[in-house]
């Protein structure tokens, strides 16, 4: 195996494992055990477990998020509307379907109010990204009410994203169903992004 395979290797490793037990529960040991490969060659690649998890979360933010945002490029001009509402169902998708990894982006902001670490600074730069798609969609405000607009959109599934169980009512509203995501998401952006 390579020094790049190996890498990667304890990356997916690490990403398994906060998904698993949770970003507080990881340990170097658990890594290790997870990717076949002992301690000392964990120490040898990264050198400590925040590095190891700094670069776990890096490559989740980059794929939930950033390179989300990319895979809509083409769209972002010919169908904007479509494009904000696959790319909002597809990142709600996410969090609902890997909790743990979701909550780790969102570790240090919530717990050690953190807002310089590498998630919280990715997720700002998507936001302002994300933001830029959308204000040029929003007709009929001014620029600090399409943030508004916009903020309140994304706060509304960041935190159904985040606690599903809070909003998650099965006999009305069942998160977890197809359907109910996609008429959620299309009913945010018609409420929000007014055309």
């Amino acid at each position: 195996m390579t020094r790049q395979e190996t890498m990667q290797k304890i990356i997916f490793s690490a990403i398994e494992c906060i998904e698993e037990h949770g970003i507080d529960e990881v340990t170097m040991r658990l890594i290790a055990i997870k990717a076949g490969i002992n301690l000392a060659m964990l120490n040898y690649y990264y050198g400590s477990k925040e590095n190891i998890i700094n670069a776990a979360m890096q490559t989740t933010l980059n794929e939930a998020f950033i390179n989300n945002l990319d895979d809509y490029n083409d769209q972002w001009s010919s169908n904007p509307r479509g494009a904000l509402q696959s790319l909002l169902y597809e990142t709600f998708n996410g969090m609902l379907n890997y909790p743990n990894i979701t909550k780790s982006h969102f570790h240090e902001i919530l717990i050690n109010n953190n807002y310089e670490s590498a998630s919280a600074k990715g997720l700002t730069g998507f936001l302002k990204r994300l933001f830029g798609y959308v204000k040029g969609i929003m007709t009929g405000q001014t620029e600090s009410e399409k943030w508004f607009s916009f903020t309140q959109m994304i706060s509304s599934l960041l935190m159904m994203g985040l606690m599903p169980g809070l909003f998650c009512e099965a006999e009305v509203f069942d998160l977890f169903a197809d359907n109910a995501r996609r008429t959620l998401i299309n009913d945010l952006v018609s409420r929000f992004v007014r055309v």
